[in-house]
C-alpha cells in the first residue's frame, strides 16, 4: 500500500556518489549479499524520524483495498516492523491512520500467518508462504514488484501496477468470499 521500494531507492540515489547513481538498484535494498555499508545506509535512511509515516500511497494497492472493502471484506492491517528501524512500528500506525482512518484494526507483527482472514495482500514471498501454509484455501493478492514477479502459487494473483487485471482480482475476491 505504501511505496517503500521507490522511496528508499530514491533516498539511496540522493546519498550516492554521482558516478554510482546509475548502479543503484533493488539488490542494494533487498539483496542477500549486500555489503555492510549498504545495510548501514539503509538502516540510517529508515530510522529517520517520520520516514515511514511519510511514505507515498501506492494507487494500485489503494484501489484494491477499496475494492475489497466494497465487496464486504473487513480490513485488518497486518504489518511487520522493520527489525533495524524501531520507529517503523509507530510510524506505520501513523501512516495507516492518515490514509485509512476508517479501518481501526492494525496488527503489528512479523507473524502474519497469525492474522485470520480469507485474503492476504502482501508483496513478500516469505510472509505469503507462511500465511498460505495455515490458510491453504486463502487467496493472496501480491502487489507486483521486481523481487516477487516470479512467485507462483495457485492461490496467489499479482496486482498489476496499472490495474489491468482488476476484473480478475474482483472475481477472485468474490469467489474467496464463498469459501
Amino acid at each position: 500500500l505504501a511505496d517503500f521500494t521507490g522511496t528508499i531507492l530514491n533516498d539511496f540515489r540522493k546519498t550516492c556518489n554521482p558516478k554510482d547513481i546509475d548502479e543503484v538498484n533493488l539488490t542494494w535494498i533487498h539483496g542477500d549479499d549486500r555489503p555492510a555499508w549498504i545495510r548501514e545506509r539503509k538502516r540510517l535512511i529508515m530510522t529517520q524520524s517520520g520516514w515511514w509515516a511519510k511514505l507515498p500511497l501506492l494507487d494500485s494497492g489503494n484501489a484494491v483495498l477499496r475494492m475489497l472493502a466494497a465487496e464486504g471484506y473487513r480490513i485488518i492491517f497486518a504489518t511487520a516492523p522493520a527489525f533495524t528501524a524501531p520507529n517503523s512500528a509507530t510510524e506505520k500506525i501513523e501512516w495507516i491512520r492518515k490514509h485509512y482512518p476508517e479501518y481501526p484494526d492494525i496488527h503489528i507483527t512479523r507473524v502474519k500467518e497469525g492474522t485470520y482472514g480469507r485474503i492476504l495482500m502482501d508483496d513478500f514471498p516469505g510472509y505469503i508462504d507462511a500465511w498460505l501454509k495455515v490458510r491453504p484455501r486463502g487467496l493472496v493478492l501480491i502487489p507486483l514488484q521486481e523481487w516477487n514477479k516470479d512467485y507462483r502459487h495457485p492461490n496467489a494473483i499479482h496486482i498489476e501496477p496499472d490495474l489491468s487485471n482488476m476484473g480478475d482480482l474482483r472475481r477472485a475476491a468474490k469467489e474467496a468470499m464463498k469459501v
